[in-house]
């Protein structure tokens, strides 16, 4: 885990596991369902001299899993009409073998309209709870902002902040992305994005004016390796914060770079 400015590792997560996962295919939908075990320890790798409590936690994760999927869309890689729509529930309890006793909630929908032959608008909405006594582990939490979620914004920079000021995540999120993809010139294409999100932590309420906002435009080339994206992302709140740089101008705007599109 890194700080918001990306130059320094706060903690380190290590994990090992052994899982099991079944597949099975129903009509036009796909469940699945496993179980996971993980020991997990997250530590400071450099605590400061003198410091009493060092970061270092140990526990072990032990969960159910169910998962829901309808695909109908043309093309899993690169769509251009049809819908996606999932839906996933994870268990934690003692009697698994868990440290700690909780549930996660995580929806997805996409949707893909085409706009004459070539032009598409694609939309997705994410959203995510968990439910429970016990707080998820650092890795576990939702995380939002940056090049697949909110661009705009850091990478997973958005939600609450510990004493420090470093991102640690939350436990609702609520994620919107609505994207204008079209041709430019044969293997070259344009997008132009707007996204919209934020993370809450426990016992925090949500409001829709706390939604970030960040927009901006893209390319998408298409090479033998597979789709390269390139997208510059603005930040759009209203107000200066931690996580935007400085809103509604070029100067505050982040370069992304990956594979494939973002949904």
């Amino acid at each position: 885990i890194r700080d918001d400015a990306g130059d320094q590792i706060v903690a380190i997560t290590d994990r090992s596991d052994v899982s099991a996962e079944q597949r099975w295919r129903l009509g036009g939908a796909q469940v699945v369902y496993g179980y996971r075990f993980e020991h997990n320890r997250t530590y400071d790798p450099e605590p400061a001299p003198g410091d009493p409590f060092p970061l270092d936690f140990v526990a072990n994760i032990a969960r159910l899993s169910g998962a829901t999927l309808f695909d109908r869309r043309d093309n899993p890689l690169d769509p251009h009409q049809g819908t996606f729509t999932s839906a996933s529930w994870d268990q934690g309890s003692p009697w698994l073998g868990s440290d700690v006793n909780n549930r996660k909630l995580f929806m997805q929908q996409f949707a893909f309209v085409p706009i004459g032959r070539r032009i598409v608008l694609a939309s997705r909405a994410q959203s995510g709870m968990v439910f429970g006594p016990d707080d998820l582990l650092p890795s576990d939490r939702f995380r939002a902002g940056g090049a697949t979620t909110v661009r705009g914004y850091g990478e997973d920079a958005l939600g609450p902040r510990d004493a420090i000021g470093v991102p640690k995540g939350g436990e609702t999120l609520l994620v919107f992305n609505e994207e204008l993809r079209f041709p430019i010139y044969r293997w070259m294409h344009g997008v132009t994005f707007v996204d919209a999100g934020n993370i809450t932590g426990k016992g925090e309420s949500f409001a829709w004016s706390d939604l970030k906002l960040g927009y901006g435009a893209g390319f998408r080339f298409d090479t033998p390796v597979g789709l390269l994206r390139v997208d510059f992302g603005i930040p759009g709140t209203l107000l200066p914060s931690p996580t935007a740089r400085e809103a509604n101008s070029l100067k505050g705007g982040r370069w992304y770079f990956g594979l494939g599109h973002i949904f």
